[in-house]
């Protein structure tokens, strides 16, 4: 294991293990706040240095020594050893600038006092700690400061949520709930760790293998000779027969070898015209195909030199485009008649359920309801006119 490569949790101490009742100097003061021993446990447990780092500038302030500083940590190291959560060491800051440190050798604005990132460092550097893999939690902004500085991930607690000098990484309700989120993400890291090791163990045992040049040239490949269609193939066969005869007879050997292919050919051809739409046995899935159909043999049927270039996809497209056109044309102008038919018969709906409204109104019993029947006929109308224009 290499240097500066333990993880751990840095943890300030007033309002966050222990309550602070104002510059604690008596050990029997001491009152650990509820959960904090089992969650100092845990992360122990869970291979976390625990390191509490705390500022104390009660010692530059003159309300205690740190003789007297050190016998509560001592204290409070017992406590928590008694519930089996002992921290690993506990760093303080006794300086302080300004008039108020009275103690002159404690006035300094020492690198080691949070927001500053001294005691964090310090305690990386003396115990072989990986900041970039830390915590530090604490309830006041200079907590998430000096972590943030130091490289650390950064939890604020409490109220110390709300001041808007802390860019903590996560906030949290109390030190236990920041070690449970603490606990989960170290779980969900080291399952992504365990994968990418197990991802790279089993690369490095596969077989490893010859690096191939790849030239920047590619390989000319040699062209496939042409598949021949039947038509070729009859055109072929007639200029061969022709040649043959203009130079002397063929014998009986040869016409027997001449005649399975001249059969091949033959059957090649009645194959082809059992899958060509043009055969007149063809029965295409749908009526309004063949019109097309007919369409594209004119297509088809053009002179061999203009569509020499074209190939069995263009012809397949040029047969789709006339089937869609024609359909088209043919649901527009049928779709058109019924609509009309079905919005005059509406029209003449709405008018007679107008007339008996009126008629209604104005006392006149059979004229309103001769109306209402008009309207009702007419709507039936109307939709029977709307479904019958409808296609699918």
């Amino acid at each position: 294991m290499s240097n500066h490569s333990r993880p751990a949790v840095f943890v300030d101490r007033d309002n966050t293990l222990i309550a602070d009742p104002g510059y604690l100097r008596d050990p029997n003061q001491i009152r650990i706040l509820p959960g904090v021993p089992d969650a100092v446990k845990r992360l122990r447990e869970a291979g976390f240095v625990v390191v509490i780092v705390t500022n104390q500038s009660g010692v530059a302030r003159g309300y205690f020594t740190e003789n007297e500083l050190r016998i509560v940590h001592e204290r409070l190291q017992e406590l928590l050893a008694e519930k089996g959560a002992a921290v690993d060491a506990i760093y303080y800051c006794p300086f302080l600038p300004g008039r108020a440190a009275v103690v002159e050798e404690y006035r300094d604005d020492s690198e080691l006092r949070k927001p500053k990132p001294g005691m964090i460092l310090k305690a990386a550097e003396d115990m072989r700690l990986d900041v970039t893999q830390s915590w530090m939690v604490g309830d006041s902004a200079r907590d998430v400061q000096a972590g943030n500085a130091a490289g650390c991930r950064t939890i604020l607690l409490g109220s110390g949520a709300t001041d808007p000098d802390a860019r903590p990484h996560h906030t949290m309700s109390n030190f236990p709930a920041a070690a449970d989120f603490i606990l989960r993400e170290s779980k969900r890291v080291a399952e992504m760790k365990a994968v990418l090791d197990a991802a790279r163990r089993e690369s490095e045992r596969a077989p490893k293998r010859e690096s191939v040049s790849v030239s920047s040239r590619r390989p000319i490949e040699p062209a496939a000779p042409p598949v021949p269609t039947p038509i070729q193939e009859k055109k072929d066969d007639r200029r061969n027969t022709t040649v043959d005869d203009r130079s002397s007879p063929r014998s009986e050997s040869e016409v027997a070898k001449t005649e399975p292919s001249s059969m091949e050919s033959s059957t090649a051809r009645t194959d082809t015209a059992k899958t060509d739409p043009r055969s007149d046995g063809a029965s295409p899935a749908e009526s309004d195909v063949r019109p097309a159909v007919d369409h594209a043999r004119q297509a088809l049927d053009r002179p061999r030199q203009v569509r020499a270039a074209d190939s069995p996809f263009e012809v397949l497209d040029e047969i789709l485009d006339e089937v869609r056109a024609m359909r088209r044309e043919r649901n527009f102008t049928e779709f058109s008649i019924a609509q009309l038919a079905g919005a005059i018969a509406q029209a003449f709906a709405i008018c007679a359920v107008c007339f008996g409204l009126y008629w209604a109104i104005n006392n006149d019993p059979n004229g309103s309801t001769l109306a209402l029947l008009t309207g009702i006929a007419f709507q039936l109308m109307a939709l029977t006119g709307f479904l019958a224009g409808k296609r699918r």
